[in-house]
């Protein structure tokens, strides 16, 4: 479990996050995060939980994450992102809950 919430963070989301292959809990909502969603995070395959609501992170979903096999929980709702669903996402039998209100998505 990473969790840095709530801590007023500024600055990109790392890339080298991707490096953490056996993470299984990212917790980064409520900070002032920006940049795009690092398309290096696909490879932390045992994600589970991701959280990097409340942010102000831009750009597209990268169709990448369709690799997140194991995620059941994912929230980017409150940033700036646009764009729409990547079709690629529809193969995550595990997804349970994603939350993406508050964005710039269209489709």
């Amino acid at each position: 479990q990473f969790d840095l919430a709530l801590n007023l963070l500024d600055g990109s989301l790392p890339p080298d996050y991707g490096n953490w292959t056996k993470l299984r809990l990212l917790y980064l909502y409520n900070n002032l995060l920006t940049g795009h969603l690092p398309p290096q995070w696909s490879a932390m395959s045992n994600l589970e939980i991701i959280t990097v609501e409340d942010n102000t992170v831009s750009g597209s979903l990268p169709a990448v994450y369709s690799k997140w096999s194991k995620v059941s929980d994912l929230r980017l709702h409150e940033n700036n992102l646009v764009g729409s669903l990547p079709p690629e996402w529809s193969s995550n039998t595990k997804l349970l809950a994603l939350s993406l209100s508050t964005n710039q998505l269209s489709g």
